[in-house]
């Protein structure tokens, strides 16, 4: 985190003035999230608590560096054999690409790493985390509701690490609707 923290403070110390910055929130739905096994892949079922909070700052008119934080509920899965939940929080940092669509429309897309760490219960009998590594890759679509205040709605994938001993893969991708704030 401190690291993360770092790396966004060196951005941000060159010659940025106080329009260049944007934060945003965004409910994030619950997506597909599923589990590979060797016996097959297992979709989850949700908790309802998913969220994601983010910030940044634009280099150009189309470009921006930003970092953020998505906490998503406990996915949990029944399968023969399998009886599992996970829960996930999620550190990303990413270019974001913006395409102006005329004065209220904004096309975006982003593609990043994302630091994932997962709470593990349930596989093999007992409670594990883990932490691993992924390519964070999203697009989305914002309208612009103000010269400030920006609606948006996207779709992002996570990538999936890998989770236990036995070829297990977690995968998550997220569809998510918010306000991103500039200022």
């Amino acid at each position: 985190m401190k690291r993360l923290i770092s790396i966004i403070a060196l951005c941000c110390a060159g010659s940025a003035s106080a329009q260049d910055y944007f934060a945003g929130v965004a409910v994030i739905a619950p997506g597909d999230s599923h589990l590979d096994t060797q016996a097959g892949r297992i979709k989850g079922s949700n908790d309802p608590l998913r969220f994601k909070l983010y910030g940044g700052i634009n280099l150009s008119d189309s470009f921006a560096l930003e970092a953020g934080y998505a906490r998503f509920g406990k996915d949990r899965f029944a399968a023969t054999g399998v009886k599992a939940g996970i829960s996930t929080d999620i550190l990303y940092l990413a270019a974001r690409g913006t395409w102006h669509l005329g004065d209220s429309f904004e096309l975006f897309g982003r593609a990043g790493i994302a630091a994932q760490r997962y709470r593990i219960d349930g596989l093999a009998g007992t409670a594990d985390s883990k932490r691993g590594f992924a390519p964070l890759l999203g697009v989305g679509l914002g309208y612009k509701l103000s010269d400030t205040l920006t609606l948006t709605v996207e779709a992002e994938h996570f990538g999936r690490v890998e989770i236990g001993n036995k070829n297990r893969h977690f995968g998550r991708g997220a569809y998510s609707a918010g306000l991103k704030y500039s200022f």
